[in-house]
């Protein structure tokens, strides 16, 4: 498996490392495992959930609180559950 720094990360989905970091503290994403001086390691897997999470924030559907099950979902796949 493929490991990431938080600036390649960034970098793959187009967003910018303070973004990897927001999308972590949400629960958007799972938690990276942390290198022995605090830096964060991703894998692939964190990269598909952060397309999933991008995807899921671009859909505009206000009606029903769909946009609030969408956002849900996405923890609950980074979570694991």
């Amino acid at each position: 498996m493929n490991t990431y720094r938080t600036s390649e990360v960034a970098e793959k989905i187009g967003i910018h490392p303070n973004t990897v970091r927001l999308y972590e503290e949400l629960g958007l994403i799972p938690r990276p495992q942390r290198q022995g001086n605090g830096y964060r390691v991703f894998t692939d897997l964190h990269v598909e959930q952060f397309r999933l999470a991008r995807l899921a924030l671009q859909i505009e559907v206000m009606q029903n609180g769909l946009r609030k099950k969408i956002i849900h979902m996405v923890k609950v796949s980074a979570a694991g559950d």
